[in-house]
């Protein structure tokens, strides 16, 4: 480009870009005749494809002066050099440095989540590696910046996690990793999840733990470490206890009511019952009695009972008759 790349490119692939902010990487090539625009117009079309198709947030390519001499979203850092830059103390610029230090073809570092200032401070991570000719020498540096969006994907499906649940990642500072489904906002490290559970998983342990969440509410939380590339993350799931226990309450509530029921029932069988056995025998009594002070023109009721109480009728007829026989 004969000098003043910087200013050129970020002039025709940003400034003069007819696309807005954001939809940059829409522009094939730039109209200005150039040996680079010609090797954009062929290269760019299958690095935007892909980037698309995998979902990554942007695709770097470095020089082996940590020139970036391509990218496909086209922010800031385009066309500037991360070796003494004014982003050399970026992740990307370590990210380059780690690809130029690798020793071998396919070696990958990976840069945890930190604000990055070309993308408007939003989170960013990073992975590279050398590029390696047929020779097997290098000759630049790949990086990946990470997307978030994949992340999210996979943490917000709340299958089985109810009303209150989620599952969500946390990083050794305790900042989120992935964003809380119940927030309209990025909570990627916006928010602490500082708890024995993310404790736990980052010491490289795995459960499930009775834990309070960061709204003093009780919770069950399960974590697992989540080892990538060297980096350790906590992978959490929780909720309410409240939400957890609801089935188990419902139960007890449910037997409890059942049994409620059931005694009550039994206490009405039961009184049913004691009243159809203690209603003949007072009549009985009273019919005993009435023979007894010598009225034996009574009737005994009872004796075409089955039952004990019908041979007790029975038996008081008969001395009734023979009362009657004697008079």
């Amino acid at each position: 480009l004969g000098g003043n790349q910087t200013s050129t490119l970020q002039r025709l692939y940003i400034n003069d870009n007819p696309h807005p902010t954001g939809q940059k990487e829409n522009l094939d090539f730039a109209d200005d005749g150039s040996p680079y625009s010609a090797v954009h117009q062929r290269f760019h079309p299958w690095f935007r494809h892909f980037l698309r198709e995998r979902g990554y947030y942007d695709i770097f390519l470095f020089n082996l002066e940590g020139d970036l001499i391509y990218t496909v979203f086209k922010e800031l850092d385009y066309a500037t050099n991360l070796s003494e830059g004014e982003y050399k103390a970026t992740d990307l610029g370590n990210a380059f440095r780690a690809g130029l230090d690798a020793s071998a073809a396919g070696q990958l570092t990976f840069f945890d989540f930190k604000p990055y200032a070309p993308s408007a401070d939003a989170p960013a991570s990073f992975i590279s590696t050398p590029i390696i000719d047929a020779a097997g020498d290098k000759i630049g540096v790949l990086v990946f910046q990470m997307p978030i969006d994949g992340i999210n994907n996979v943490m917000q499906v709340n299958a089985g996690l109810g009303e209150t649940g989620e599952a969500f990642i946390v990083g050794a500072d305790n900042l989120m990793r992935s964003d809380s489904r119940f927030s309209e906002e990025s909570t990627i490290l916006a928010r602490s999840v500082d708890t024995d559970a993310v404790h736990q998983a980052i010491a490289g342990n795995s459960g499930v733990i009775d834990s309070v969440d960061e709204n003093g509410n009780a919770i069950l939380a399960a974590y697992s470490p989540l080892e990538f590339l060297g980096t350790r993350w906590a992978i959490i799931a929780q909720e309410s206890t409240a939400e957890i226990l609801a089935p188990v309450d419902n139960l007890r509530n449910g037997a409890i009511l059942w049994g409620a029921i059931i005694i009550a029932l039994v206490a009405v069988i039961g009184y049913l019952v004691s009243r159809g056995i203690a209603r003949p025998i007072v009549s009985l009594s009273t019919t005993m009695k009435t023979i007894s002070d010598g009225n034996l023109e009574v009737d005994v009721v009872g004796q075409n009972r089955g039952d004990e109480i019908g041979d007790m009728a029975q038996i008081v007829e008969f001395f009734r008759q023979k009362l009657e026989e004697n008079t």
